[in-house]
């Protein structure tokens, strides 16, 4: 029976190309582990798996355990712990999927020349009809992970026995075929082919944290594989700049493109077998090698760069590349080159955190998951990538960019630059309330709300906040009355569905009509001659307050101050004022009429202060 077998089945894997093996996550979960309690199953996507959120929240500990070399540290928490002497689940836990083609399964066993086999059927025949299948088309690898060590494995065509039982076979096409040949039953504790998959799997998984590697210099073996914790790397730059000098080249191209200073790296021999890596400022041209710096005295980035770019360019299989917080050891320009670059490299599948995704533009492939973090643990919510492409037309829209407002809790939307600059001085210094996460942002322009556009741009807010988004979950619009009639005011205020507020002034300036700050503000700003004092200030106010050019048809009252154009009539005061000496910014000399204002109240702008303190604490549920 067997001797049939054996001869009917031959050589497997012959029409493999030599694409090689790919090793993608397909799902992961991670259980009682740090800030975990159970992630639930979390399926990752082929391109950029972008995971976002603040400090603290988890992302690095997502990391750690994606990289299934992570010692158990149980999760702590009130659910866990509900008793001070109550003691945890001892071991932490990470299931990982991974997605396996034939190549894959044919590049790893063939190296093996014998494996066992789970004893799922009864005949061998039957379970070798089963792994012709896994030769055939790939499988799914599932796999449980314990302090680094693979505790289950099993795949999907195959499945998973319990009872401890398994077929031996021997592979006579080792080490570059795989043929099976039954060689007898084994029981116990014995590790089967998957366990061998599970191991090869992992190999292919590149982690890059923002610590500075140890990289700089190693024993020279004459490897081109990068170790997954990148210590061999000046051996495989030395071979592949003497075996393949266009492949080293398009790495250095990669690396001059996000370092411009660096004009070359070379990793030569220094002593005996010891290789080491140098980094050249210089022109090549210079001869000057004696002018290089050694990787270990530069900065942190660059090792880590050229570890990510070694495996990316020189890859002959798609493998896994996880990088926690880039921004942490690259500057912006350099993450985004960098993201380009692997962009390019879509073969390969990556895991990518960040505490502020600007630099990464997001696609419709990627996937984006936020982590959030409350007392007692972390959760992974996937986000859906289109929304955060709304996202970024709705903050064109106001004239602002996904870096103004990541991170922040809610956001007050205000008229303009002076009042994104002045209104936190009115909330935490006058009203004395913190903005505890509360962010002021002022838009680029408010005339976009008097349009049909207006509906477009807070339709766009409420699809954003009716589910997972990197948009801050609170918001209030406060803006000026400028120009608006009641009919308008109120219209849009119906659109927004309560968000958009109106100052009770015309503009944020008719606050600063105050006869003595504008003398106090000649006195610092205009030192030709005796600046007026603020009765005469007094007197000028109320004459042109008056006039039509300010005013329009109003009757003169009271609250004249809150209705006429109060930039025009500011400037134009203190135009007159000084001569023309002094000319009026509205951005630099709001933030001080305000600062005086705040040492010196009216009873305006306490009223102001009060309004905007209620709005900070609605964001946040407090009023």
């Amino acid at each position: 029976m067997w001797g049939r077998l054996r001869k009917g089945w031959g050589c497997w894997g012959k029409r493999c190309n030599n694409f090689g093996v790919t090793v993608l996550i397909a799902n992961v979960r991670i259980e009682n582990y740090k800030c975990y309690l159970d992630t639930t199953e979390v399926e990752l996507g082929h391109a950029f798996n972008v995971i976002v959120g603040r400090n603290d929240v988890g992302k690095s500990a997502f990391v750690e355990a994606l990289s299934l070399k992570q010692i158990s540290k149980p999760h702590r928490s009130l659910a866990t712990l509900p008793n001070a002497d109550d003691r945890p689940p001892a071991q932490s836990r990470v299931s990982v999927t991974f997605s396996l083609t034939a190549a894959d399964v044919l590049s790893i066993l063939s190296k093996q020349p014998d494996m066992a086999l789970p004893r799922v059927d009864e005949s061998p025949a039957l379970l070798v009809e089963r792994m012709k299948s896994i030769l055939a088309n790939g499988d799914r690898l599932h796999t449980t992970w314990t302090d680094g060590v693979p505790i289950t494995t099993w795949t999907a065509t195959v499945g998973q026995s319990f009872s401890q039982n398994f077929f031996r076979f021997q592979n006579p096409g080792y080490p570059a075929k795989v043929r099976l040949e039954y060689a007898g039953d084994a029981t116990g504790s014995v590790q089967d082919f998957s366990h061998r998959l599970a191991e090869a799997a992992r190999d292919r998984l590149y982690v890059f944290r923002a610590e500075r590697l140890n990289v700089g210099e190693c024993a020279a073996g004459g490897s081109n594989v990068l170790r997954p914790d990148a210590a061999n790397l000046p051996d495989v730059l030395n071979q592949l700049s003497a075996v393949n000098p266009v492949r080293y080249e398009r790495l250095m191209t990669h690396v001059r493109s996000i370092f411009p200073h660096i004009t070359q790296v070379t990793a030569p021999f220094v002593s005996g077998n010891l290789a080491r890596i140098l980094v050249w400022s210089v022109p090549l041209s210079s001869e000057r090698s004696d002018l290089a710096v050694q990787l270990s005295e530069s900065g942190t980035g660059i090792g880590q760069v050229l570890a990510m770019l070694y495996v990316v360019v020189t890859s002959e299989r798609p493998t896994v590349l996880v990088i926690d917080e880039p921004q942490s050891f690259l500057h912006p320009g350099a993450v985004r080159k960098l993201m380009e670059i692997l962009r390019k490299y879509d073969q390969h599948q990556y895991v990518i955190t960040t505490h502020s995704p600007v630099a990464l533009s997001l696609s419709d492939s990627d996937r984006v998951f936020l982590v959030k973090r409350d007392s007692e643990e972390s959760t992974l919510t996937r986000i859906d990538p289109n929304k955060q492409l709304d996202l970024s037309d709705f903050l064109n829209e106001v004239g602002a960019r996904l870096s103004d407002v990541f991170g922040a809790d809610s956001i007050l939307w205000v008229e303009g630059k002076t009042e994104e600059i002045c209104f936190p001085e009115l909330i935490s210094n006058l009203a004395k309330v913190p903005l505890q996460g509360v962010l002021v942002l002022g838009v680029i322009s408010t005339d976009e709300l008097t349009s049909k556009r207006a509906e477009r741009v807070l339709d766009v807010y409420a699809k954003l906040t009716s589910g997972p988004s990197l948009m801050p979950p609170a918001l209030n619009f406060l803006f000026d009355s400028e120009g608006k009639s009641d009919l308008e005011r109120s219209d849009i205020s119906r659109k927004s569905r309560g968000l958009v507020k109106w100052l009770p002034a015309r503009m944020y300036e008719n606050y600063f009509l105050v006869p003595s700050a504008i003398a106090a503000f000649l006195r610092e700003t205009d030192a030709s001659t005796t600046p007026p004092n603020a009765e005469l200030v007094s007197s000028l106010l109320s004459k042109r307050m008056a006039e039509t050019k300010y005013c329009g048809s109003l009757v003169a009252t009271d609250d004249l101050w809150a209705k006429v154009h109060g930039a025009k009539l500011l400037a134009d005061v203190i135009r007159e004022l000084t001569d023309d000496r002094v000319s009026y910014d509205k951005v630099k000399h709001g933030l001080w009429f305000t600062r005086y204002l705040i040492a010196h109240p009216t009873a305006q702008i306490r009223a102001l202060a009060d309004q905007l303190s209620r709005l900070v604490g609605s964001s946040r549920g407090l009023a």
